[in-house]
């Protein structure tokens, strides 16, 4: 499929003209181009944009689709336009664009190559549960993202703006929830065997970023095992480990994710504080023998599950759906 013309223009359906100034990207997705709205009188430039081709109609489709029913959320990237041009020779060929908003300040991918420097565990709790509020929004209307990596995360002001909804799909019924297309660094185990994506496999792509953000370094699917490594609060880790879990003991959607993590911030898990722990014979993970943030044991030396807290100490939703029972 061909370009557009750097210095040309394109015009929507009602006439607004849009200046393209620079080609910034390109992929199996299409190209991005920094544009400008231009004025529809004057023609000066009024705002700076992105503008995307798509070459697939599907991607063109669902972006389109989903910025317009998450338009005014500040935790999603802004679509303000989509649109057809005919091109080549006689119009013959089609382009399907979108406009966004520009993001000058890149994505998480574009923060790690440049300093490699973690984030504050507060911090990350934030922006994390910030990003879990738009996906409960979505989870609870049967859309799941299918595709947050750092390279679709973004950075407005400091804070994580979501985007790229172009494999996003919609669908009431998790057994016909089918994977189309999905980044083979970024997916769950089960995903590759049952071929199916639901709400927790979002989650699980949050958890990553997570290490992501903590670390400073590109975590994927693989790095999990590594877990142990990371340098956290022993909450945020647990939270991580349940999001990155496997089926038993991962959370459901991201309403159930955001509880969990809002609720694990306010345990003390230093040596001695959950009096609840030593009552049921469990050991604080960061005074376990096996060193910080691993298994906490129970009395009789063997591995309790992992991270949970106490069901009485447990908000009803933390407790039902979530964790593995014994």
């Amino acid at each position: 499929m061909g370009r557009l013309e750097v210095g040309g223009s394109v015009v929507n359906d009602d006439g607004i003209r849009y200046e393209l100034c620079e080609r910034i990207g390109e992929g199996g997705f299409g190209e991005t181009y920094l544009a400008y709205r231009l004025a529809r009188n004057s023609g000066r430039r009024v705002r700076r944009v992105c503008v995307k081709v798509c070459h697939n109609i599907d991607d063109w489709h669902g972006e389109a689709f989903f910025g317009r029913l998450l338009h005014g959320n500040d935790r999603a990237v802004a679509l303000h336009d989509s649109f057809v041009v005919a091109a080549g020779r006689g119009g013959r060929r089609r382009l399907h664009l979108l406009v966004f908003e520009y993001m000058p300040d890149g994505t998480v991918a574009d923060l790690v190559e440049a300093n490699g420097l973690g984030w504050s565990p507060s911090r990350v709790r934030t922006e994390v549960s910030a990003l879990l509020k738009l996906l409960a929004t979505m989870h609870n209307v049967g859309i799941t993202h299918r595709d947050i990596t750092p390279q679709n995360v973004f950075l407005r002001g400091g804070r994580l703006v979501l985007g790229d909804f172009g494999i996003s799909r919609m669908t009431l019924d998790p057994r016909k929830a089918k994977v189309t297309a999905f980044t083979p660094d970024f997916v769950p185990d089960a995903v590759w065997v049952h071929h199916n994506w639901g709400p927790g496999d979002d989650v699980f792509q949050l958890g990553l970023l997570a290490c992501t953000l903590l670390s400073g370094e590109i975590w994927t699917a693989r790095d999990v095992k590594q877990l142990r490594t990371l340098t956290a609060p022993d909450d945020l880790k647990c939270w991580i480990w349940h999001a990155t879990a496997a089926k038993a003991k991962k959370y459901v959607d991201a309403l159930d994710a955001r509880e969990a993590l809002t609720t694990l911030a306010k345990v003390n898990m230093r040596d001695g504080a959950p009096r609840h722990w030593r009552a049921i014979g469990w050991s604080s993970p960061a005074s376990s023998s096996d060193g910080p943030g691993t298994r906490p044991r129970s009395s009789s030396g063997a591995p309790a599950d992992t991270c949970r807290l106490p069901s009485a100490t447990r908000p009803r939703s933390l407790c039902e759906g979530t964790f593995a029972t014994d």
